[in-house]
């Protein structure tokens, strides 16, 4: 919460993009108090989330004395939000204070303070998400997004050093904070604690929450993709060199290697000891631990050919476990029915490709999860079998347009607003796992 200020008048800045009226009526006998604004709101907050200053009005008499101890109504008219007031009634400097939680959607955000004898002001604020051109995410807790080529990052398990400012204990830390504006990347992706960028030279950059300041990846050729896996301590990245689109790879500090027997590939996904690369011809290749879809459950330290000739536009892949996307919407999936392990999972095998679903126009995995996005709701499951088939909450009626670099932990609308898995940021208000919420935007002083 905002420490106390000193009272004063209505104060505004060009960017705080607030409708501010009072209206009192014309005097008659006693004349009306007037609400005069202490403390505006910024001019955008995320949807959903509570707006990161306390918003003041103090009532005054006609003389502009303050009026203690009266009665001001505080009520959102626009944005379905929500508004705690501070308390019931003015204080003795007359100022009455209101915290705003902006509704769950972007768009306009209205707020009305009034008196019994009709004073009142309105407030304005838009629900906007922080906005990527490019987004990433490979961890649970972290995320990260290209601005104008600029590299930002957020979530529990950033590191950024001066993060926005919050006064509500939320978001501290987990608000997006800048990693790097001085290359121009293109492309991004994200491990644990960790995060690499590919610059419009061709040159990989890496950070991590030990050593913050990007740095280059020795032995890598110049390079046209950067792909992560998401739970490797330290994580394995993988690129596709720009000479012959083979996939070289590396672990933390270690020099990048060209991964044995690599075709030439179009494209690359990865995970945990699991990824898979896309051919000119639009079939599929796996390596890592088996079964990698080649009808065996062997494991291998070079690419096989995934069995059935199947032709895909795009893949997923999870903790082994993989699907591909055809250009007629079909989804098919091999590796581990279900990946997880413990209270009487046991793991089965599906070694060939097996049609999971059809519809889709975007497919997605974490590492449990495989899910994809049609004309209707999102659906996901788990692993390679198309079982327990459920919907992720949080994102109906907004139009998303793809999961971020094919991990489903953050998605990206049309405009570029980000909304991620509320375990990104482990808030105990926010259901975990399955309900998507905005990433607070920067916040931005006069």
């Amino acid at each position: 919460m905002n420490a106390m200020k000193a009272p004063s008048k209505l104060r505004l800045f060009p960017s705080v993009l607030a409708l501010l009226v009072a209206c009192n009526n014309p005097p008659t006998g006693e004349l009306p108090a007037e609400l005069v604004v202490v403390q505006a709101p910024p001019s955008a907050g995320a949807p959903g989330w509570v707006l990161v200053d306390t918003l003041k009005v103090r009532l005054v008499d006609p003389a502009g004395n303050p009026r203690p101890g009266a009665l001001v109504t505080w009520v959102v008219t626009k944005g379905q939000g929500s508004v705690a007031e501070m308390s019931a009634t003015t204080d003795a400097e007359g100022i009455s204070a209101a915290l705003w939680t902006l509704g769950d959607r972007s768009g306009l955000n209205e707020l009305r303070v009034s008196t019994h004898d009709d004073a009142f002001v309105t407030f304005q604020a838009v629900g906007e998400a922080f906005r990527v051109d490019r987004l990433a995410s490979a961890t649970i807790e972290m995320g990260c997004g290209l601005v104008a080529g600029a590299l930002w990052c957020w979530g529990e398990d950033f590191w950024a050093p001066t993060p926005p400012p919050s006064h509500h204990d939320v978001l501290v830390n987990q608000s997006p904070g800048l990693v790097d504006d001085t290359h121009d990347f293109v492309d991004v992706a994200v491990g644990f604690l960790s995060v690499c960028g590919l610059d419009v030279q061709l040159e990989v950059w890496c950070a991590t929450r030990d050593a913050p300041q990007v740095a280059p990846v020795n032995g890598l050729p110049p390079s046209r993709r950067v792909v992560a896996d998401r739970s490797g301590n330290p994580p394995q990245y993988c690129a596709l060199a720009v000479s012959d689109s083979t996939a070289w790879c590396w672990r933390g500090n270690a020099a990048a290697v060209q991964v044995p027997g690599s075709p030439a590939f179009t494209d690359m996904w990865m995970d945990f000891t699991y990824a898979c690369g896309l051919r000119a011809d639009s079939t599929a290749a796996c390596w890592g631990d088996g079964p990698l879809g080649d009808g065996s459950t062997g494991s291998s330290d070079t690419p096989v050919s995934v069995s059935g000739g199947h032709r895909f536009v795009e893949l997923a892949v999870g903790l082994r476990f993989a699907c591909g996307r055809t250009a007629a919407g079909a989804v098919w999936c091999w590796g581990k029915h279900d990946p997880r392990r413990g209270a009487g999972i046991v793991p089965s095998d599906i070694l060939n490709p097996a049609l999971a679903t059809t519809g889709a126009f975007r497919i997605g995995a974490g590492l449990w999860w495989a899910q994809m996005m049609s004309a209707g709701p999102m659906v996901r499951w788990v692993g390679a079998g198309y079982t327990a088939a459920s919907r992720p909450t949080g994102l109906s009626q907004l139009p998303v347009v793809g999961f971020a670099s094919n991990d489903l932990s953050c998605v990206q609308l049309v405009d570029g607003q980000v909304y991620c898995l509320g375990e990104m940021f482990d808030l105990s208000s926010v259901p975990r796992e399955d309900n998507y919420v905005s990433v607070q935007p920067v916040r931005r002083f006069p």
